[in-house]
């Protein structure tokens, strides 16, 4: 391979790599982050965080166990916009340093759930400057 072939290959696998968006890694260090600091119960006795963990590169998902039967019916009730804003009860702080760890590219999901059906669920926002 010629030494401008070689060049041409460098850059494009350059170009390539920086299309990936940042170091995947990210997203592991926000959900051990979570893991870490942030297991509670957001609906007091009603629901309780059981699950952190990375869907993919570029996503954390937050599965919260709802216990009880007439909450769960409560939110079923509810349009899918206030769902989502229940939802939203179990997010980090919006000045939360998770924000820090894991960057604008990665997305931060809550998933209520009655053992394995989902009952609604939210896309977590950061503090906007």
């Amino acid at each position: 391979m010629t030494p401008i072939a070689r060049f041409i290959v460098l850059i494009a696998m350059a170009l390539l790599a920086g299309a990936c968006g940042d170091d995947p890694r990210r997203a592991e260090e926000g959900a051990r982050w979570l893991q870490e600091r942030y297991l509670f119960r957001p609906f007091g006795e009603m629901g309780e965080i059981k699950r952190i963990y990375v869907s993919d590169a570029e996503l954390i998902r937050m599965e919260v166990q709802i216990n009880n039967q007439d909450f769960v019916d409560a939110i079923n009730a509810q349009s899918l916009l206030v769902q989502s804003l229940i939802a939203k009860y179990a997010c980090p702080n919006k000045a939360s340093k998770l924000w820090e760890v894991i960057g604008e590219d990665i997305t931060v999901r809550v998933d209520l759930k009655t053992g394995s059906e989902p009952i609604a669920s939210a896309i977590c926002m950061p503090e906007q400057a």
